[in-house]
């Protein structure tokens, strides 16, 4: 399905760098032409947020930034398994921006000398290429992205709700029509009418404008009648056709109903009518039907004789704001242990400090993630028994992880139902069952490529349908026990909908502050974000978990 943005700038950079990646596809053509090709298609707008960038920027770096966007792009899809969304891109592109405005630009005050340097170092292009390459490699897969305004700290997320505007059909007036809600009868002008029985001979019912909620053919008795079409009326006894009505010239009124059906050996008689202005049916039959037969009516509405019936769609919006706020932390270095750490191991220490610091807070936002999503999870859980000891006899470890797809599919389908929207698209494990996944045939798990490391990382595609990730954190099971949980995530197409919304208002900068004379040289972090569970309560429902027991123990 193609993705849903909030805004059309989002989309047109998906357009844009999209358009550059099927040009790159065919192995052809280098960057260089890419880039070309592109900034001179006449059909491929150049986003305003690149086009700011590359105002920023000399025109040498244009190029170095295409690079970059694409590179950022190739590295999310062999990390995350799938193509960058663009309101990732758009995140990028966001902070390459803010990295290169003066700080007075970006409301932040230091003291003057710090300030002026600080401006000073801003303009400089390689920091819109780590800021990118940054953006893309700390993305957080099932997360929904915001750049937020840089003067309010706000971002702001709209949700559209369709409506049915009608109390019509399966629907009551402002019902919803969205994710497992539609379909239920609405446009369509046929309806089917249960008809009541006390006797099996005898059978009537009324074609009214609502089924009762959850029936496609009990009528709300409370509704109005319906005005129906005058020879369209049909009789169906156990679902086959047995009579139906015959018009007699006019286009209302009442018209008789008459037929036959043969059930087993006996040859039924039908007679009736049907009141085309009341939608009130009666029929008979001769001989009596078998108990348990279901006879309904299946009718066609008559717009043109009430247009006031007719049903309409509608929609509402709702908005919700998420307020960035300041990250802040110091790295301090003195100068002999500067000294020493250049000469006996061959390092910046500045620059190992700073990137400590990056990849600590990559981390903490992923973990803080997944601890929301925790919590949200124990509202749609379900239990599975591996049963370990019983099955063995019978069964490797792979024939019995097999069962715990129908686990996976009962819990999918509930989050749809939960989010109106999605169901679950990542999967985050513990090493115990991490290691029981990656040991699964390739016709049921397939391999990443993405090497091991320390913190989250994708082992592979468990079903052809779920990428499953290890963390060595927050989903923690009990070996020795034979329990370990599996938190099921999912990521709507529609970003505002994604369970988890995040952004920056500014870019993660690190400002050099003067060195005292203590000579402890001091780099200050700062960034402006939010990281937050949605506020619109269906869409945080993308969170369900998995409590394995009787796994082996380890």
């Amino acid at each position: 399905m193609p993705r849903i943005y909030a805004s059309k700038a989002t989309a047109e950079i998906g357009h844009y760098f999209d358009a550059a990646l099927a040009r790159l596809k065919d192995g052809a053509k280098t960057n260089k032409d890419v880039f070309d090709s592109v900034q001179q298609d006449n059909a491929v707008t150049t986003p305003a947020a690149l086009d700011g960038l590359y105002g920023k920027l000399g025109e040498g770096f244009h190029q170095d930034v295409f690079d970059c966007v694409i590179h950022g792009m190739n590295t999310y899809r062999h990390d995350h398994g799938c193509d960058a969304p663009a309101d990732i891109v758009e995140q990028a592109l966001h902070n390459a921006m803010t990295s290169q405005m003066a700080l007075k630009d970006l409301k932040i005050r230091l003291d003057s000398a710090s300030e002026s340097h600080m401006d000073a170092y801003s303009l400089q292009p390689n920091r819109a290429i780590v800021s990118i390459m940054a953006s893309f490699a700390e993305a957080i897969p099932f997360a929904g992205y915001f750049p937020a305004d840089i003067k309010s700290n706000e971002a702001k997320s709209l949700i559209l709700n369709n409506r049915a505007k009608s109390g019509w059909g399966g629907y009551s007036e402002n019902g919803s029509v969205d994710g497992t809600s539609n379909g239920n009868p609405y446009v369509m002008p046929n309806r089917l009418v249960a008809l009541a029985t006390g006797n099996q001979t005898n059978y009537t019912g009324t074609a009214r404008a609502k089924y009762v909620e959850g029936s496609r053919t009990v009528m709300d008795g409370t509704s109005t009648g319906l005005t129906l079409t005058a020879g369209r009326t049909l009789i169906l006894v156990n679902g086959f056709y047995a009579a139906a009505d015959n018009r007699n010239g006019g286009l209302g009124g009442v018209t008789s109903i008459s037929g036959t059906i043969l059930i087993g050996s006996t040859l039924h008689a039908v007679s009736g009518t049907v009141n085309n202005d009341t939608g009130a049916i009666a029929v008979s039959f001769a001989p009596a039907l078998p108990n348990n037969s279901e006879v309904v009516a299946e009718v066609i509405v008559d717009y043109e004789r009430n247009p006031s019936a007719i049903p309409s769609f509608g929609f509402e919006t709702e908005s919700y704001s998420y307020f960035a706020s300041g990250h802040r932390a110091m790295t301090e270095l003195t100068i002999d242990s500067q000294s020493q750490v250049r000469n006996e191991m061959n390092l910046d220490p500045s620059s190992n400090s700073l990137f400590s610091l990056r990849t600590q807070i990559t981390n903490e936002q992923h973990y803080y993630a997944l601890q929301l999503g925790l919590m949200i999870s124990a509202n749609n859980r379900l239990v599975h028994d591996f049963n370990l000891a019983a099955q063995f006899a019978a069964k490797n470890i792979s024939e019995i992880f097999g069962d715990v797809e129908q686990t996976l599919f009962v819990l999918d389908q509930q989050m749809i139902n939960d989010t109106l929207d999605h169901g679950i698209t990542h999967l985050y494990v513990d090493d115990q069952l991490g290691g029981i996944i990656a040991g699964l045939p390739s016709t049921m798990f397939v391999k990443s490529g993405v090497a091991s490391r320390a913190g989250i990382y994708r082992i592979g595609r468990l079903f052809n349908k779920y990428d499953v990730y290890y963390t060595p954190k927050i989903v923690k099971g009990n070996k020795a026990a034979g329990t370990a949980p599996m938190l099921c995530v999912g990521r709507s197409n529609d970003v505002g909908r994604s369970p988890i919304v995040m952004g920056d208002s500014v870019a993660p900068m690190f400002i050099p502050l003067a060195t005292n004379s203590d000579l402890i040289m001091k780099q200050a972090y700062y960034q402006r974000s939010f990281l937050q569970l949605n506020k619109h309560m269906a869409s945080a429902k993308g969170f369900a978990r998995v409590d394995f027991i009787n796994l082996p123990t380890l």
